[in-house]
């Protein structure tokens, strides 16, 4: 059986400025650093035995996915990916809240109602990003046999694969919720439905300040 470790990157700077960050390229912060780390060490103590990690290339992916590598041993497989990049917000990056609620309001109103209706200029929509992040899902579990894979990306996107595998309409996009950090397994038995082992798991940041 093929499980994926689905992993939220740590807190990044501009997590902690409440702005919409997209593909705009921005760092962890320390506590990024620490989430990543505990994490990291929670595989390690479960001696959970992560075969390849997969992250975006975005740096707070590639970050989080550093530091959870660096704790971890016999990992074969440490790969960057463009397609595990997250959406592309248009218009809306580097911008926070209450500016998109002031100079796109509608927009924001079907962003809060209706994600999968809402198309920002010059980003992409939820299909778009689907389309692209499940092609290299599908392509990664058929290539791959009975294998634990960790991958590293962003809200968006990670949501987008659970709702993929499980054959769930983008509409429910707005029922998931994913922290910084969390940790979700979906099992793939072979032959089988996919089905979620744990979602939004972040009893590793317990105590972490």
């Amino acid at each position: 059986m093929t499980k994926l470790f689905l992993v939220r990157h740590g807190e990044s700077t501009w997590n902690l400025e409440g702005k919409v960050q997209g593909q705009h390229d921005t760092h962890l912060t320390k506590k990024g650093i620490s989430q990543a780390t505990a994490l990291g060490n929670r595989l390690r103590s479960e001696n959970i035995h992560i075969n390849s990690i997969y992250s975006s290339d975005l740096k707070r992916a590639f970050e989080t996915a550093k530091t959870i590598h660096s704790c971890l041993n016999n990992v074969t497989t440490f790969k960057k990916n463009i397609a595990l990049r997250e959406r592309h917000f248009g218009l809306w990056q580097g911008l926070n809240i209450d500016d998109i609620k002031s100079k796109y309001k509608k927009d924001y109103d079907i962003w809060k109602k209706t994600p999968h209706q809402l198309i920002i200029e010059n980003g992409e929509s939820l299909q778009d990003v689907q389309k692209r992040v499940m092609k290299f899902i599908d392509r990664l579990i058929h290539e791959t046999k009975d294998a634990n894979i960790l991958i590293v990306s962003h809200t968006v996107v990670l949501k987008l694969i659970i709702l993929g595998l499980l054959k769930l309409h983008i509409k429910n996009y707005s029922s998931l919720k994913l922290s910084n950090t969390s940790l979700s397994i979906i099992e793939i038995p072979v032959g089988k439905r996919p089905f979620i082992r744990v979602l939004n798991d972040t009893c590793h940041l317990k105590g972490l300040k």
